[in-house]
């Protein structure tokens, strides 16, 4: 019989884990779609440029789409996590993967 610390744990984990794959990787999935979905629903995706601001905090001095700058945060976020949740990278990367091919058929779309 394993001592009662060790079946504490175990338990820990297990909830855990269950946590993490059930509710949490939905959520931050979920999230996601949100913020990319709200700026890639506009009129015209490639016509709302970034404002002066975002662009001086990105350092950039030519004019950015706003949905890039979110797409690109999404994406930082997301590899923030996979750093920080390493045994739950793939899952990461596979979300990472989704949305870049989403926001390539929104840029497609919309340039057509």
């Amino acid at each position: 019989m394993a001592p009662p610390g060790q079946a504490k744990q175990c338990q820990l984990r297990t909830f855990l884990t269950y946590y993490i794959n059930d509710l949490f990787l939905h959520q931050v999935r979920t999230e996601i779609n949100k913020e990319i979905q709200a700026v890639s629903k506009t009129a015209d995706p490639l016509k709302v440029l970034a404002s002066a601001d975002t662009m001086k905090v990105l350092g950039v001095q030519r004019p950015l789409l706003q949905s890039t700058v979110v797409v690109e945060k999404s994406i930082q976020d997301l590899m923030t996590l996979m750093q920080d949740l390493s045994a739950y990278s793939n899952q990461f990367l596979e979300m990472v993967c989704d949305k870049l091919k989403e926001y390539k058929e929104v840029c497609n779309t919309s340039y057509r």
